[in-house]
């Protein structure tokens, strides 16, 4: 009976080291696929950001030179019966600037400025943004909910964080082209010396077939941009050793946003 008893046990440590081996085998398969991934990703940026550089710079020159020429024509167009002419080169104008534009947004997405961090506190980063935008958002019947933990102190590129918070900001009125309700809020993470700010709207959410392309590159389901937005804020939020996830708040209550960021000291 004890010899059996014996080999019970003996075969029983055998299949937990056994799993226990697997469970690592499998852990580290795991391990090398995200790093494979992450690192097939950073290549895939590095090439685009190539790319998109040598484009910006290519449309540079011939951009100022149109809109240099549109300019001289308007100043030209003195006369009443040269009206039209004048109103199709405003368009012209503006149609340029609008160019320009995206080739910032190209020339920044692929030469991202280092951040200057000083300490500054999250929460007067994201209060001065609304108030920014608050002027607009109302004009599209939205209403901002604010919830604060005072202060939330982080060394960060105030200017980086504050145009990346604008794009969420911005990309949440947008998702509710009828007005509702935009949460904002930061908060201490329980867990860690962390903040996290968040930002949900009342939209439809999140498709389930776009959310993996979500953070790609010139990715976009709107008539109009260069997709690079949330590219961008994923750049800034992960050269300042943070994290940002997307996900459909519970019970169908839009897109909510979390970027988080490491904390430092209260002075």
């Amino acid at each position: 009976m004890l010899e059996t008893l014996s080999l019970f046990v003996d075969h029983v440590a055998v299949a937990i080291e056994n799993a226990r081996l697997f469970a690592d085998l499998t852990r580290a398969g795991c391990e090398a696929a995200a790093l494979e991934r992450e690192m097939a990703r950073t290549a895939n940026l590095a090439a685009l950001g190539q790319l998109a550089a040598t484009v910006a710079h290519e449309l540079r020159n011939p951009l100022s030179s149109i809109k240099a020429a549109a300019q001289y024509l308007i100043a030209d167009c003195a006369d009443a019966e040269d009206a039209t002419v004048r109103d199709f080169l405003n368009i012209v104008v503006e149609e340029v600037n609008g160019l320009g534009s995206m080739t910032t947004d190209l020339l920044e997405f692929a030469r991202p400025p280092l951040p200057h961090r000083e300490r500054c506190d999250l929460v007067a980063i994201t209060r001065g943004e609304v108030d920014f935008l608050r002027a607009e958002l109302e004009k599209g019947n939205i209403t901002v909910q604010e919830s604060y933990a005072t202060p939330a102190w982080t060394d960060a590129d105030a200017g980086q964080v504050g145009r990346a918070l604008r794009n969420l900001l911005l990309n949440a009125a947008q998702a509710m082209p009828e007005g509702g309700r935009l949460s904002v809020s930061v908060h201490a993470v329980p867990d860690g010396n962390q903040y996290e700010l968040t930002v949900q709207d009342a939209g439809p959410g999140i498709p389930e077939a776009i959310r993996e392309r979500l953070w790609e590159p010139f990715f976009t389901t709107k008539a109009r941009g260069t997709g690079l937005g949330l590219a961008q804020v994923r750049q800034v939020v992960e050269a300042h050793g943070g994290t940002i996830t997307a996900e459909n708040a519970p019970g169908g209550g839009g897109a909510r946003f979390a970027l988080r960021l490491p904390g430092t000291q209260e002075k």
